[in-house]
């Protein structure tokens, strides 16, 4: 099973990140991994678009949530996130 990892994991002062990077090791000797890191950083729809895309190639979507990508006025690319999760076809598991 091809499961996208799609995570704040390379955020080093970041909870869910350290959540994300103890997971990684142990999932990764059940299943094969592709790794889609989220950031802090405002990206265009564009980005979000391509990374739907990628994703819709492997066969299951674990995403962590984080208000960061999600809460007004924090960021204002909440919305290609959430144009990214609608795009995304594959089962997802958000936690």
């Amino acid at each position: 099973m091809k499961v996208a990892f799609c995570t704040p994991m390379r955020i080093e002062r970041d909870g869910i990140g350290a959540y994300a990077r103890e997971l990684y090791a142990p999932l990764s000797k059940l299943c094969s991994l592709t790794q889609f890191p989220l950031d802090k950083d405002p990206h265009p729809s564009k980005h979000f678009r391509e990374m739907a895309e990628e994703i819709n190639r492997c066969d299951v979507l674990h995403t962590e949530h984080s208000s960061n990508f999600f809460k007004v006025p924090l960021f204002p690319f909440r919305e290609g996130y959430r144009d990214f999760l609608r795009r995304v076809r594959i089962p997802r598991m958000v936690v």
